[in-house]
């Protein structure tokens, strides 16, 4: 059984933009709409995908965001599910003993993809974790969305940071833009010079919201920032030539950027 001691009222990432534009309001309805459609996204809203170690990588990944643990006690701005394990403990979820002393070490309980594979108690046990704190695991995302802000506002130059904050004003005054942000940042990063290696810098946030156009309104804001977050990977694919080996994701990362412009998406 999985306690939790969080009451979901109001969130709101916190814009301190002055503007006039006030951030949605999310209400626990609203929260899980957002972690249903992410779901969607990252793992076609199937419980068994919540905990998956993919052929071709070597770490598994976790929850509706597919949150990596790598096995290394060091720290990683890529590896987060510890991180969202830490996040659980302070909203007074009660995880399984033997992921409390995995957290402890950092490392991952399994020698490999087989063993992980095969370890079926303890998959179970994640699974019924991840898949009953969905709205906790949005929570999580809306934090990170909240310290990628303050950030980019705090290295952005006055140019810059005028536009970011009309965009993102815009984007965060409906749900649709809300979900939009939140999934891109945890998607493909806030392309932040001080992000991880692993997110490529061309097409984070930060750039997809400065390279929409100007004198954009919340009537065509969502449209604008899906077709800025799809131009901004079909550069990533371009990057990868002459191999092209990214183009293999193209269909699914239209659809996925597709939803953002979806004004029915959360009818």
């Amino acid at each position: 059984m999985i306690k939790i001691a969080l009451v979901f009222g109001l969130l709101a990432v916190s814009v301190a933009s002055g503007l006039a534009i006030n951030p949605f309001l999310l209400g626990r309805k609203q929260v899980k709409q957002i972690g249903m459609q992410i779901w969607q996204n990252e793992a076609s809203r199937r419980k068994d995908l919540l905990v998956h170690w993919n052929e071709h990588e070597h770490f598994p990944s976790f929850g509706i965001g597919h949150n990596i643990w790598m096995d290394s006690p060091e720290g990683n701005s890529l590896q987060q599910f510890l991180v969202l394990c830490e996040y659980f403990e302070k909203h007074k979820v009660v995880l399984p003993k033997w992921l409390q002393e995995a957290k402890k070490t950092g490392g991952l309980p399994w020698k490999s993809r087989i063993e992980f594979l095969a370890d079926a108690d303890k998959l179970y046990q994640l699974r019924n974790l991840l898949s009953e704190t969905v709205n906790l695991q949005v929570s999580f995302m809306l934090e990170k969305l909240d310290n990628w802000w303050k950030t980019v506002l705090q290295k952005s130059s006055e140019k810059n940071k005028t536009i970011l904050i009309k965009n993102f004003d815009l984007m965060r005054s409906s749900l649709l833009g809300t979900y939009a942000l939140v999934d891109y940042l945890n998607f493909k990063g806030g392309g932040l010079s001080t992000d991880d290696n692993g997110y490529c810098h061309c097409c984070g946030l930060t750039q997809v919201l400065l390279d929409m156009p100007d004198n954009l309104t919340v009537k065509n804001v969502n449209a604008a920032f899906a077709v800025s977050s799809a131009r901004a990977l079909l550069k990533l694919i371009e990057q990868s030539a002459p191999s092209y080996k990214q183009v293999r994701f193209l269909d699914g990362w239209m659809k996925r950027v597709g939803t953002y412009a979806n004004k029915d998406l959360f009818l």
